[in-house]
């Protein structure tokens, strides 16, 4: 998160925050103890299920560009990763 907060607006920003808020709504879905202990009702745990879904479809037009962007940051070329599938 302060990594996030250093970067300048726009499309990275944005898609780390997607990202970070697809990460909770996960997290929150699927740890049963947030309904336990009252902390999610019946119908904010339906809303936390039903968003999950909608940030990916958000998240799918980035997917190629984050997987690019991180090969390129760690130094490995297109044909190296084509090599190993």
């Amino acid at each position: 998160m302060e990594a996030q907060s250093t970067l300048p607006a726009g499309s990275l920003k944005d898609v780390l925050g997607l990202l970070r808020s697809l990460y909770a709504a996960i997290c929150v879905d699927e740890d049963a103890s947030f309904l336990r202990y009252g902390y999610l009702s019946t119908e904010n745990a339906s809303a936390v299920r039903k968003e999950v879904p909608k940030l990916c479809a958000e998240l799918r037009p980035h997917a190629l560009a984050l997987n690019r962007d991180r090969c390129v940051a760690c130094g490995e070329s297109a044909a190296s990763r084509r090599s190993r599938f």
